[in-house]
């Protein structure tokens, strides 16, 4: 998991140098998108290095690693993507690509996008579900673990998604 951790730090961190022309990484909106993509990223690696010990002090860390993760790359996922949606339907430059490519990238793109979309909102409602399943099942921990795994694996596949999207946008901006 550590690989992971890093990977998704300096995809957060590389975000500034997108290769999509109408993104600009320097406003404010990018760069708390960028923000928050590195803090909860930072404490992703926190956590990963705190997995197996033992310890009042090292729980400590493991919950708060997993909650700043799960709040920080959430909530900059979802920003990324309101934001990328945005400006998606920004008009692409004419290129030498040809009409064809640029359709068969267009229909990528918009699934993507899309993708990413129906990812975010499954993730704002796994949260609400986890704390209503702690409420209401008398040991919620077996529920809890699955509902943890499939939204960690919901958030790196965002991840793919998001490559998909930026390759088929570049591909037509060239």
């Amino acid at each position: 998991m550590l690989p992971i951790s890093i990977v998704s730090l300096f995809f957060w961190w590389r975000l500034a140098v997108l290769p999509v022309p109408t993104v600009d990484a320097r406003s404010m909106y990018w760069r708390i998108v960028r923000a928050l993509g590195i803090v909860g990223s930072i404490f992703f690696v926190l956590y990963v290095c705190h997995l197996g010990t033992k310890g009042e002090m090292y729980e400590f860390l493991r919950r708060l690693g997993i909650y700043v993760f799960f709040g920080g790359v959430g909530m900059a996922q979802l920003m990324a993507t309101i934001g990328y949606r945005r400006i998606a339907g920004a008009a692409t430059p004419a290129s030498l690509v040809t009409e064809a490519h640029r359709s068969e990238s267009r229909i990528v793109h918009r699934g993507a996008a899309t993708g990413m979309t129906i990812v975010i909102v499954t993730l704002l409602l796994l949260g609400p579900l986890n704390l209503i399943l702690k409420a209401l099942l008398e040991d919620p921990d077996a529920a809890e673990n699955r509902i943890e795994w499939i939204f960690a694996l919901l958030m790196f596949g965002w991840y793919l998604l998001w490559a998909m999207m930026v390759r088929s946008r570049a591909a037509t901006d060239w």
